[in-house]
């Protein structure tokens, strides 16, 4: 038995399958719920769409149908944020079909339905690049990730195109300059400094992060259309180390510096790093894939290490305030046992981290 919103998103693919694929004109649609996926910040019904032989499959990603647990920064609300989500796919879709980049490709989105907030789209059966990453660990050392590198270099390379991308109707400037990279690092150091009652560390880290800012960054910082999750586990890898990227809305216009640090920091902390304390991938490998990607994003420009380093504890602290606030929500008994078991493997790792950021040699 299906529950509501399935059914009333069948019904609505029903009356709809056909404008989306001309294949599918000349012969009765039957469309079939094939899986729900619940996600914390959304919800995904998958469906088939089938005419005789033709079958198409698509993806309907609408708000959760539980109230998500409650976020560290503001969020926009369901509604808007699933409509400008749907536009910024329409525009991004447009943009990549635009350049004809063998190397690139872009989500197809079919329809925003209105009364569920849900956003259509095609759906796309490629391994994500964090599936492939974990297979190049030292816990699997049997599998075959395939041409890892081209895929970091490749997803550069998306990141550097989809920054040049119009600027768009609704896309708001935000953080564009020093003075508010200063604002970040102390209200994040200052957050966890309090609830990890560790001000002589979070203080010294300010102090030095800041004073070490000011002789780098430039007052107003370069700046583009922010992907804002640009995680291994948005990227998609099709044939020949193509890439594209999913879930995006598209509508601040921030330093450069902030996708591609989210993405670095992201490499470097996946849950099976953190669980291990740094033993699921070796430092030197780390680093070559950091720098594929960044030769991808920079080309034959040279790559500003320095600043991104900076950005990089920032976006390090960012995390480690998200994932804390998180923990802070946990239940009583056993999972309570965990969480703290899991809490603290954590602050060691991002610790150590935030270290290494700090005292790394210039490059």
């Amino acid at each position: 038995m299906l529950e509501d919103r399935a059914l009333a998103l069948q019904e609505y693919l029903q009356k709809h399958a056909r404008k989306y694929y001309a294949e599918l004109e000349t012969t009765p649609v039957t469309v079939r719920h094939t899986h729900t996926a619940w996600h914390r910040s959304s919800t995904h019904y998958q469906f088939s769409l089938g005419a005789g032989e033709n079958v198409r499959r698509v993806v309907v990603k609408t708000p959760p149908l539980a109230e998500a647990p409650a976020q560290l920064s503001a969020t926009t609300d369901p509604a808007t944020k699933f409509r400008i989500e749907y536009e910024a796919l329409v525009a991004i879709h447009e943009y990549f079909n635009t350049i004809q980049d063998a190397r690139f490709a872009a989500i197809r989105p079919l329809d925003f339905i209105a009364a569920h907030s849900g956003v259509v789209m095609e759906e796309v059966q490629e391994p994500n690049l964090r599936w492939l990453f974990a297979k190049a660990s030292r816990l699997q050392p049997w599998a075959n990730p395939g041409n890892l590198y081209e895929c970091f270099r490749h997803a550069g390379g998306w990141l550097r195109a989809f920054h040049a991308l119009p600027r768009r109707e609704h896309a708001t400037p935000r953080d564009t300059n020093a003075q508010d990279y200063f604002f970040a690092v102390e209200k994040f150091t200052g957050f966890l400094a309090e609830a990890l009652h560790e001000p002589e560390f979070f203080g010294e880290l300010a102090r030095t992060t800041i004073a070490s800012a000011r002789g780098i960054l430039l007052e107003r910082l370069p700046v583009g259309l922010t992907h804002g999750d640009y995680a291994l586990r948005n990227l998609l890898i099709g044939p020949n180390q193509r890439v594209r990227a999913l879930d995006t809305q598209a509508k601040w216009l921030m330093p450069i510096y902030e996708d591609l640090a989210y993405f670095l920091v992201g490499l470097v902390t996946t849950w099976p790093q953190v669980l291990s304390q740094g033993l699921a991938f070796g430092s030197e490998a780390l680093l070559r894939f950091e720098q594929e990607f960044l030769t991808g994003y920079f080309a034959r420009e040279p790559i500003p290490w320095e600043t991104i380093r900076l950005f990089k504890i920032k976006i390090m602290l960012l995390k480690w305030s998200a994932n804390l606030h998180r923990m802070q929500q946990s239940e009583s008994g056993l999972h309570s046992r965990v969480a703290k078991v899991r809490r603290k493997l954590l602050h060691r790792f991002y610790r150590k981290c935030m270290e290494g950021l700090l005292h790394a040699a210039p490059r």
